[in-house]
């Protein structure tokens, strides 16, 4: 899928007469990943070229006509135009989410801060932009599931309402700190903010539980805590944390790992040695990671 927004995004760059060209690349990603996820799996690719295509085909129409330019707002509007008379065939469910979609785009380019921040630098080109804002979209998205499949609604948004200003600072002075280092490239950029994204997660669901606002005992791995100690409880709360944000696939991992169980238990690196690893000196995290490899094997069988 992200291929196919890669080519709106390069067929948005060949004209001069489009407006808000990265606010309809960030719409265009909704309309694909419900589509893409709501089709059947022999049809997700085939209706998500179909996007493509109609964004192609509305392009052509503005060149060859009078109109100096056409708004984002216009042009999203022309994509469902000519999406509704294709005929697609997704889940109810999905088109009820692009119907979700349609209603509030508008309201959404008004307010979807990482767009304007990414758009301001002028530096960056169109694919660049466009790059960016796929990384944090996902990234937040990613993040968002997690915290309201452990914590449910109330709780997940107080995480979130926390990631939120937090990770557009970290967009904020990371692009800035890129456009002065001109040996930057686009690809360490965006495994440079991935790092801070994760980290900040993961620090946000720690520092929420250091400080007593997370009662487990009402998350949605209640069960698996119960009737254990502390002590039992930390190494697996944090393994979760370090998954649910994606920590755990960063390559200082391990050592964080170790100094949040030590933080959050008041204890030593010698006695978390001691004490809390896995016969074979293997620590949850590990298993955790192993676990998602064997999971992972089980699902492309």
């Amino acid at each position: 899928m992200e291929s196919n927004l890669i080519k709106v995004a390069e067929l948005l760059d060949s004209s001069e007469k489009i407006e808000g060209k990265l606010h309809i690349i960030d719409v265009c990603y909704d309309i694909m990943e419900v589509i893409h996820d709501g089709s059947r799996k022999e049809d997700a690719e085939k209706n998500v070229f179909l996007v493509e295509k109609i964004v192609e085909s509305i392009i052509k129409k503005i060149e060859k006509s009078k109109e100096d330019s056409m708004d984002a707002e216009s042009f999203i509007e022309s994509i469902y135009k000519y999406l509704y008379k294709t005929g697609i065939v997704v889940t109810p469910d999905a088109l009820l989410k692009i119907k979700i979609v349609e209603e509030h785009y508008a309201e959404k380019m008004k307010r979807s801060s990482y767009v304007k921040i990414i758009d301001s630098f002028d530096d960056l080109d169109l694919l660049e932009k466009s790059c960016l804002a796929i990384v944090y979209k996902q990234y937040s998205g990613f993040f968002v599931e997690g915290a309201y499949r452990l914590l449910g609604p109330e709780k997940g948004n107080e995480i979130i309402d926390e990631f939120t200003p937090k990770s557009l600072g970290i967009l904020t002075t990371s692009l800035d700190d890129a456009m002065i280092d001109d040996e930057m490239t686009i690809d360490q950029l965006v495994r440079e903010l991935h790092y801070k994204f994760a980290k900040l997660s993961k620090d946000i669901y720690l520092d929420k539980y250091k400080d007593g606002d997370l009662d487990l005992s009402k998350c949605a791995l209640s069960k698996l805590y119960s009737g254990k100690t502390k002590k039992e409880i930390i190494p697996i709360f944090v393994s979760d944390v370090y998954d649910r944000t994606d920590f755990i696939n960063e390559e200082n991992s391990d050592g964080e790992f170790v100094k949040d169980c030590c933080d959050l238990l008041n204890i030593s690196p010698e006695e978390y040695e001691k004490s809390l690893l896995l016969p074979g000196k293997v620590s949850y995290l590990k298993l955790t990671r192993l676990m998602k490899q064997l999971n992972s094997k089980k699902d492309e069988e």
